[in-house]
């Protein structure tokens, strides 16, 4: 397998892209400054300095944080956590690159002189504003300091002063003070500390009461491992429980977390007000209530550039592969999750349970099944939203109505969109939607498309609704069905055939679609969505 390592527009950061590897879907990226192998190779003391980050379910990475100007050993590997003690990794060859130097010092001024502002630690030591954190005990005394000033609240003084130690006058902040919290490590849980296990950042107890994280938490591309929650049906679960509009949580990876509660479950951040970016999850997470989701319980914030593998079950509506529930402020872009969804109730998704904002896009492969209604490989419920740009693959079994193979049920608007899969419940079924109130233009859909227990409003594109669809197909062979609510029936021939934005396709847009060759579907390519896997 191929290795590409190149640098990266941003100073100390270098692109990798490999090849996949034959039965893996989750890879490590490692790095390792040639001056340190150099120095330390006998009796491979040099592995000491080999860093990685597990990256999930991609073949693209940029590694950050490394120094300009000298040479590094880059390679890729199947996901580490899953090799066997004793077993050698799938991995490509290492590939040697001289990163890019910096912006050179200007040479008239002067160098700045730093004075400490007292003697002590300085947990800011790089003075971008942000307070590093190497354990797990300065990780949760963040509790007691919400807004990363460094200013604990007074019941959390003793704690906080416990995990930064001699801290120095103000924690080392620059003069602007400090505005949140960064990684500059790995962690790991390890094995469960309590029944409960970790305490959730950040609560809401009522509309009086409630004490968000609002700060910013930059992962640096580092990555907590076996997260352990288990709070029975309280709310508010995840590493983060609640965060406020002004908080901002970025480059996070958290790997095989295993997270159950209430209501307002997520592996990252119960309910969401603020911005999410770059950032993963692996694992499972369950909740007995409703707002449950692999990376976001409730989303009222913006998720971009994320993703989770994350198997996901709720108990009560609103339960989805990425976010339970996006509301009408929430924006979710470029995000993806593959794990397989499961519900009791309605709203189920492959990517969001319940929306009534934007989603674009992004896209959901895991299966999802549920024993009631609105149920979608992408989205249960889409209510006055917008969908576009986006696709699910994964197969949809419900025991009962509205059931799509990207929404279960459209009263918002979906554009530029596709589905694959299967779908299959009692009735209102369709290939794309179950039941359409809403819009759908320049989509597709190609998946078999039945009832399971012989009730009617079947559909290749549409089972039922008074919605419209315009310029939108589904392939009569695969489907099984020549009939649809709305939309147009065509061959898989005629589906394919067009190998640009003529004839059926006219209306599509170009810079969203990539046609293929006469035996290809179009498949999307907007915002840097990956023509290849879709295509695999």
């Amino acid at each position: 397998m191929n290795l590409t390592a190149a640098n990266a527009a941003e100073v100390g950061a270098v692109d990798l892209s490999w090849d996949a590897f034959p039965g893996i879907t989750e890879y490590t990226v490692g790095w390792l400054a040639n001056e340190d192998y150099v120095a330390n190779r006998e009796n491979d003391e040099w592995l000491k300095y080999f860093a990685y980050s597990n990256v999930g379910d991609v073949r693209e990475w940029t590694v950050r944080r490394l120094t300009p100007g000298i040479d590094y050993w880059l390679i890729a590997c199947e996901n580490l956590n899953d090799v066997a003690p004793g077993s050698t990794p799938q991995c490509t060859s290492w590939q040697r690159l001289t990163l890019a130097a910096g912006p050179a010092c200007p040479a008239a001024e002067e160098p700045v002189a730093i004075t400490p502002t007292a003697t002590g630690g300085d947990y800011d030591a790089d003075n971008d504003g942000l307070i590093e954190i190497r354990n797990l005990d300065q990780l949760d005394a963040i509790r007691h300091d919400l807004d990363g000033d460094g200013a604990p609240a007074d019941d959390g003084a003793s704690a906080y002063a416990a995990a930064f130690p001699g801290a120095a006058n103000g924690m080392g902040c620059p003069s602007g003070g400090c505005t949140g919290y960064e990684l500059a490590a790995d962690l790991d849980y390890g094995s469960v500390v309590s029944a409960q296990g970790w305490e959730p950042i950040g609560f809401w107890n009522s509309s009086s009461d409630n004490s968000p994280f609002t700060a910013t938490f930059d992962g640096n591309d580092h990555s907590i491992a076996n997260l352990y929650i288990s709070r029975g049906s309280a709310a508010y679960v995840g590493l983060f429980g609640l965060t406020g509009s002004g908080s901002v949580i970025k480059r996070i990876g958290l790997t095989s977390a295993n997270v159950v509660g209430g209501s307002n479950v997520g592996s990252l951040v119960g309910r969401n007000y603020g911005a999410i970016s770059d950032s993963y999850v692996t694992g499972g997470v369950s909740g007995s209530d409703r707002y449950v989701g692999g990376l976001v319980g409730y989303n009222d914030g913006s998720i971009s550039g994320s993703y989770a593998t994350s198997s996901v079950a709720g108990s009560r509506d609103s339960v989805g592969g990425l976010a339970g529930y996006n509301g009408s402020n929430g924006a979710i872009s470029g995000n993806y999750a593959t794990g397989d969804v499961s519900g009791s109730d309605y709203y189920v998704g492959g990517l969001v349970g319940h929306s009534y904002g934007t989603i674009t896009a992004s896209y959901a492969t895991g299966s999802v099944t549920s024993s009631y209604t609105h149920v979608g490989g992408l989205v249960g419920l889409n209510e006055q939203g917008s969908i576009s740009g986006s696709y699910a693959t994964g197969s949809v079994t419900s025991s009962d109505h509205f059931v799509g193979g990207l929404v279960g049920v459209n009263a918002g608007a979906i554009a530029g969109s596709y589905a694959t899969g299967s779908a299959s419940g009692s009735y209102s079924i369709g290939g794309l939607v179950g039941h359409n109130p809403g819009s759908i233009t320049a989509s597709y859909a190609t998946g078999a498309t039945g009832s399971a227990h012989g009730g009617g409003r079947v559909g290749g594109l549409v089972g039922s609704g008074d919605g419209t669809a315009t310029a939108s197909y589904w392939n009569t062979g695969t489907s099984g069905l020549t009939r649809s609510r709305v939309g147009t029936g065509l061959t898989t021939a005629e589906l394919q055939t067009p190998t640009g934005a003529t004839g059926i396709y006219a209306t599509w847009n170009p810079n969203w679609w990539d046609f293929g060759t006469s035996s290809q579907y179009p498949v999307l390519k907007v915002a840097g969505l990956d023509v290849a896997v879709q295509r695999q």
